[in-house]
């Protein structure tokens, strides 16, 4: 009987200990998936805010010729440009972007009379001597601040486009006039500057920079300094010149940031 009670109390306790067992894993599990739904619900609805900052700038400026490009072209060089950029992380003052930039060398016009129809017209006959820039920029502002004038260096990389254009303008001006390109180059260019920003109201921003920009080798039209003789069209007087395009930028601008 002692031996009979002694079994049964053994294999209770054992069965008891199994059951045990399997409603704690049950219960490990459960937990476990309960707290991987939390995490995935938390997942799908939270979304992390940007704050990030951009930026839209335009300036007024020039570009003086450094180096063979000043021997060519010994004139400063006025120039536009229009940029957006846009911080690269939240709270960060890194900012990258791009910026389009336009500008004229050389511009000549002259009247030349033409023989239309068996009648002889005076046109106005203008060459101009300009270019296209692109440039990718990044922009760090500097732990430094007077004031509320805040200063950033820039790093850009990019490339001009050297092209001239010749519109001959009839006298009549219900006529259309007639546009010819003249010989086009490419070149990359690349470059480094400082500047700052002073606040004007909450989003809008002046600002003033300067940067030195090593421009690679390519062709370009130049005004000729002396014995120019025009008998068919402005563009003879110009010559076509080939060098390195350094040039030593400037500009001053408004900043809208938002």
């Amino acid at each position: 009987m002692l031996r009979l009670f002694i079994y049964d109390l053994f294999i209770t306790s054992k069965i008891n200990k199994i059951t045990l067992a399997v409603a704690i894993l049950f219960c490990w599990v459960g937990r476990g998936a309960a707290q991987e739904e939390v995490i995935k619900a938390s997942e799908k609805t939270y979304h992390e805010p940007s704050g990030k900052i951009n930026m839209i700038t335009f300036g007024l400026g020039g570009m003086t010729p450094q180096g063979a490009f000043k021997r060519k072209h010994p004139d400063p060089i006025f120039q536009i440009n229009l940029g957006y950029l846009r911080q690269i992380k939240a709270e960060k003052p890194l900012f990258g972007g791009m910026e389009l930039g336009y500008g004229i060398m050389d511009q000549y016009s002259a009247d030349i009379d033409f023989v239309v129809d068996g009648e002889t017209e005076t046109w106005d006959v203008t060459s101009t001597s300009q270019f296209l820039t692109l440039e990718f920029l990044g922009r760090y502002y500097l732990p430094l601040k007077i004031d509320q004038l805040e200063f950033f260096s820039e790093f850009n990389f990019g490339g001009n486009l050297f092209f001239t254009t010749t519109i001959f303008t009839p006298p009549n001006a219900d006529d259309s006039s007639d546009t010819e390109w003249e010989k086009s180059d490419f070149s990359l260019k690349y470059g480094i500057g400082l500047g700052c920003n002073y606040p004007v109201t909450d989003n809008i921003y002046v600002h003033g920079r300067f940067s030195y920009i090593a421009g690679l080798s390519t062709s370009f039209y130049n005004l000729k300094e002396e014995n120019i003789t025009i008998q068919e069209s402005t563009i003879e007087a110009f010559d076509l010149q080939k060098s390195t395009t350094d040039v030593f930028k400037w500009d001053i601008g408004v900043t809208f940031a938002f």
